[in-house]
């Protein structure tokens, strides 16, 4: 009923939507819904303030109402979590890309960051920046993938539009400092999709782009999926010419240097494997995980990856699989 009056009030003239951003009308009203009971909150709620937004002309007013109500995550987490997550899809498929120029004034690429690690966490072992559990979403079972996705397609559109050094020395640190595994993961893939897709963005970073081999302290932790990931940025940083200081097969055989045989298993040279299929200039990190698994790994390697003419492009392409036969 408040959004009704307030839509049927704003609607009558320039004037009243005026008076109304001048006396902090929204932020009252953010206020107020913050304190209110939960159960109001839902996507219907959210869908009648993004209805009075499209009517509203004033462009003050439109931006006011846009930061403190519509795009207040804050604010929504406090719904159930279905409904947040269809609030999250409509900000992506809908309110940020049609009201770009708004969004891109209010919101960054380093704000999308920062939430995904305080909002949208898989387990909140990071105590002093993820939300208290229990005030997420009514403690209800959030899908966060489906949250986070949404969220990554934000930061990778407004990365398209403003990026700089800033924003991309905040990215690397985000991605090193995080100690919840699966969100770093994430960090990894978003990284490469905008290495493969909007590779132009680099030219705005400056020498800030040799941050990314700072990545591969990642591969002392013992996690496949980190490895595997962090492999892969790397080898697309080079295959796009994101930098060119130094080849991709000498940065391989640096890595490969400073890695520890422990993390070498099965399930890492099954990714791997998969990651040479696409990127074959990555064999020599396959042959150094087999030779350190043993007969079984370099049998296994062998057997998976079918022979291809790429694979000899690094000058130390056949040193782990010759070791590996004595």
């Amino acid at each position: 009923i408040v959004v009704e009056i307030l839509q049927n009030m704003l609607s009558l003239s320039e004037n009243g939507q005026r008076d109304y951003y001048e006396s902090d009308g929204c932020l009252i009203l953010s206020h107020l819904l913050m304190k209110s009971d939960d159960s109001i909150l839902n996507y219907s709620l959210y869908m009648q303030f993004f209805n009075l937004f499209n009517e509203v002309t004033n462009v003050q007013l439109k931006k006011q109402l846009f930061d403190v109500i519509l795009m207040n995550v804050d604010l929504w987490i406090k719904c159930d979590a279905e409904s947040h997550r269809r609030i999250l899809r409509h900000w992506n498929k809908s309110l940020v890309p049609t009201f770009s120029e708004i969004a891109i004034q209010l919101r960054s690429f380093s704000w999308v960051l920062s939430t995904l690690r305080a909002y949208y966490w898989y387990s909140p072992i990071e105590v002093n920046i993820a939300m208290v559990v229990d005030k997420r979403c009514r403690n209800q079972s959030l899908n966060v993938k489906d949250c986070r996705n949404s969220m990554m397609s934000i930061a990778e559109f407004i990365s398209n539009i403003k990026f700089d050094e800033n924003e991309f020395k905040t990215f690397i640190s985000h991605i090193l400092t995080c100690t919840d595994h699966e969100q770093i993961v994430d960090l990894l893939s978003l990284l490469s999709r905008i290495i493969k897709e909007h590779k132009n963005l680099f030219e705005k970073v400056g020498q800030s782009v040799k941050l990314i081999p700072l990545l591969q302290y990642l591969l002392n932790i013992n996690n496949v999926s980190i490895i595997s990931s962090v492999f892969s940025v790397i080898c697309d940083a080079h295959k796009f010419n994101v930098f060119n200081d130094f080849s991709l097969d000498v940065h391989i055989d640096v890595i490969l240097h400073n890695i520890a045989p422990q993390v070498a298993n099965k399930a890492m040279l099954k990714s791997l494997v998969e990651l040479t299929s696409f990127v074959p200039e990555s064999f020599p990190i396959c042959g150094w995980v087999a030779m350190n698994i043993g007969d079984e790994g370099v049998r296994s390697m062998l057997k998976k990856l079918k022979p291809n003419e790429s694979f000899t492009t690094s000058k130390f392409w056949s040193f782990y699989p010759v070791v590996a036969l004595y």
